[in-house]
């Protein structure tokens, strides 16, 4: 019975470990809201794959986590506020098999936003 016990904490510690270690290392994509309008929902373009984002409130930020088998290509945005106004564009770079990456993208005003990636 100890024998048991011990070797389900062993393999839980061991799952758990692989389960924080695959978020540490997964690259992510984060938007960050700095206008003063909520954002309805935001979808982001890696070729053929894309995120969806819930809203996202002003001064806040959402973050999701993407695959890493991916096409060279570039990061393309399309943020949608509240009242309608739709704010679209690209940037950043797209690699294929890329971990400890977290590119973020951050709507300054309902016409800009800025792109940077935190390695």
């Amino acid at each position: 019975m100890k024998k048991l016990l011990i070797l389900i904490i062993v393999v839980g510690g061991l799952a758990y470990g692989g389960y924080k270690t695959y978020f540490w290392a997964a690259p992510s994509v984060t938007i960050v809201n700095k206008t003063s309008s909520p954002i309805k929902k935001a979808y982001v373009y890696m070729g053929k794959n894309r995120l969806s984002f819930s809203s996202v409130a002003p001064k806040q930020s959402i973050q999701i986590y993407r695959g890493v088998r991916q096409i060279e290509t570039m990061y393309r945005y399309e943020i949608v506020f509240e009242g309608g106004e739709e704010l679209k564009g690209g940037c950043g770079k797209v690699l294929p098999n890329e971990y400890f990456v977290n590119f973020v993208i951050t709507p300054i005003s309902k016409t800009e936003a800025e792109c940077s990636q935190i390695d």
